[in-house]
């Protein structure tokens, strides 16, 4: 298979110290930890879709307020890969995270204890591509002003993918897109590349560093609203726009003492009615926590099944 990769994929724990509850695990590894039902502090796995400083800057108050309801600690263990996020689960170094579908789907396969329990509701934005609700959609995107309008003008183009355990970025593109092209991303583009992040993906694209990249439909937004690119109907061309899938399962164990399990859900499932929240949801433009099962992720299973039929790596 025709991959590379445009930045480090590789896993990276970064350090910021935001307050005393609040610290980025640094050099810790999944196996020097062993897993305690009801521990002093809770260790949040989060995959950094975007740059880690922003993610950082954004989930701070929200770790603060699990740490206030739950009365623990909460260190943040943030990578730039989803499969060190699962390593981290399957190991019991953490307890909670905010998977992608795919890397959930993938993770309960491995680990039956793991349990999703809400995900968040994004207000409808078609101006910048988002349907709204518990819910979104994959994209396939290029520049405004290149050459490339049309998914036949992208044939034989580099194409950039955030990660390989992406469900908007890897799964559903190779098990909707290619029936719809009729051939495999490999046989059809020309480069396939891994950018490490959704971000990194559509800035490769306003660079010029490849063709198209395939992302989410949220990315753009929040992009252009830290100033990194432009309003996105005018920055970029939306080809393709993927069936609805539902958003990001927050997850933590079945094995959590069902006390901890219960206020860890409940400071999720409120944080919209404090005060500080504002912020955190105006940046993914999103409303609220809602609960979720295991079984809305079943669409998910189901592409997985797919691919894996295909034999897709």
């Amino acid at each position: 298979m025709k991959k590379k990769l445009l930045y480090a994929l590789l896993a990276i724990v970064v350090l910021f110290a935001f307050s005393a509850s609040f610290i980025f695990a640094e050099g810790a590894k999944p196996s020097e930890k062993k897993f305690n039902p009801n521990p002093d502090t809770l260790v949040y796995a989060a995959m950094s879709q975007e740059r880690a400083p922003v993610v950082a800057k954004r989930i701070e108050p929200l770790m603060n307020y699990i740490s206030k309801v739950t009365g623990k600690k909460v260190e943040v263990y943030l990578t730039t890969s989803y499969a060190a996020q699962i390593e981290a689960m399957l190991g019991g170094f953490a307890h909670i995270a905010n998977f992608g579908p795919f890397a959930y789907v993938m993770a309960t396969e491995k680990d039956p204890d793991l349990e999703v329990f809400a995900t968040y509701v994004v207000k409808p934005m078609p101006q910048y591509f988002v349907p709204g609700g518990p819910k979104y959609v994959g994209i396939l995107v290029t520049k405004k002003g290149s050459p490339y309008t049309t998914i036949e003008s992208l044939k034989g183009q580099d194409v950039a993918f955030p990660d390989p355990g992406s469900t908007s970025g890897w799964l559903v593109p190779n098990v909707l897109f290619t029936k719809e092209i009729g051939m495999s991303l490999d046989d059809y583009f020309g480069e396939l590349v891994f950018a490490g992040s959704h971000d990194a993906a559509i800035l490769a694209v306003l660079e010029g560093k490849v063709a198209a990249a395939f992302t989410w439909d949220s990315a753009p937004y929040r992009l252009w609203k830290r100033g990194e690119m432009g309003e996105p109907s005018k920055e970029i061309n939306v080809l393709w726009v993927s069936p609805d899938i539902p958003l990001d399962p927050y997850t933590y164990r079945k094995s959590l003492n069902p006390d901890l399990r219960a206020k860890i859900k409940k400071a999720f499932l409120t944080w919209h009615e404090q005060p500080e929240s504002k912020a955190f949801f105006e940046s993914i433009g999103g409303t609220k926590f809602v609960e979720m099962k295991d079984s809305d992720y079943d669409v998910i299973r189901e592409l997985y099944e797919a691919k894996k039929k295909m034999k897709i790596e």
